[in-house]
């Protein structure tokens, strides 16, 4: 495969990734095996509550069970995605005590 073949590919990739949330979950992250992670209709629905919440200036809130991917989807990834369209934000990651809300970073 040509060298620009290559590069318009990862472009093809890359691009939606640094425009859309999903996209960039799907692209970026990866499971405990090394696989990329591929979402669930229910994590794509966060995120678009999370975004429609944040467009009328409110605040979201996700509720599910445990081990339903809101860590990794929600605090993981939304962080590093806010990072990556401003470096200079900053976030504090609240949980239930400061060596849980470590973990997570």
């Amino acid at each position: 495969m040509a060298r620009a073949e290559k590069q318009r590919r990862a472009s093809d990739t890359i691009d939606p990734a640094r425009r859309d949330i999903n996209a960039f979950i799907e692209t970026v992250l990866k499971d405990e095996d090394g696989r990329r992670i591929v979402q669930a209709e229910i994590h794509k629905d966060w995120q678009a509550h999370i975004e429609q919440a944040r467009r009328r200036g409110k605040q979201p809130c996700v509720i599910a069970p445990w081990g339903h991917g809101k860590t990794v989807g929600i605090v993981i990834a939304r962080a590093l995605f806010e990072i990556g369209e401003n470096p200079n934000t900053r976030i504090k990651i609240v949980c239930n005590d400061d060596p849980n809300a470590q973990a997570r970073v």
